[in-house]
């Protein structure tokens, strides 16, 4: 179990870990049940400071749900859904310029 810090005050050091900690998870993990399930117990070990990385969490648990990963993209944050593309390598989306080539306007 990872200790939290008990004062409720965070420093930039312990961010910075659990910063580090979740990153390396959603990195290494696409089992969607254990992402939702870490994700839910990351605001009891960390505090309500780590609400936005429990939330992100359960986006990248979403998507690897997801039986349409392309779809559930650009239904995404814009943001996330480029960390997602550029962690798992999922194609990005076809736009009108890119299908046929550079714009002609």
């Amino acid at each position: 179990m990872i200790p939290s810090s008990g004062s409720g005050a965070e420093s930039d050091s312990e961010a910075t870990q659990r910063r580090g900690l979740l990153d390396g998870l959603v990195r290494a993990c696409d089992v969607p049940g254990l992402l939702g399930d870490i994700a839910d117990l990351i605001p009891d070990v960390f505090g309500p400071e780590s609400a936005e990385e429990a939330e992100r969490l359960r986006t990248f648990a979403a998507y690897h749900a997801a039986p349409d990963k392309a779809a559930f993209l650009q239904r995404s944050d814009p943001d996330l859904a480029i960390v997602i593309r550029r962690i798992w390598g999922s194609a990005k989306p076809a736009g009108p310029a890119l299908r046929g080539g550079p714009s002609k306007r």
